[in-house]
């Protein structure tokens, strides 16, 4: 293969994208903001203008994330959330009775 056709095909490639912190917290208040899971028969376009608005605030490359990666960041960082949430509840315990 010669110098030229392999530089034009490592330019083409696209670059491995790793998630950050500033990523979820961006992703975060843009799901509070446009609310993409109320979107109803529009949640694709919301996803766009979510994941969008995070290009835009953390000056990414749009080639390097792909139109899934805000939804599948979204539910990883909310399954994380709920399964932390859970062993938080089962550790502290809760009592039985209430009374006021």
């Amino acid at each position: 293969m010669s110098a030229d056709k392999l530089s034009k095909s490592d330019n083409k490639k696209k670059h491995a994208f790793h998630f950050t912190i500033a990523f979820d917290i961006v992703l975060l208040k843009e799901v509070y903001n446009i609310q993409p899971f109320a979107a109803h028969g529009k949640t694709k376009t919301a996803w766009t203008t979510v994941l969008e608005n995070i290009v835009k605030a953390l000056q990414l490359n749009p080639d390097d994330i792909s139109p899934t990666t805000a939804p599948g960041q979204f539910t990883a960082l909310l399954e994380a959330f709920k399964k932390s949430d859970m062993e938080s509840l089962r550790a502290s315990g809760t009592e039985e009775d209430y009374t006021e």
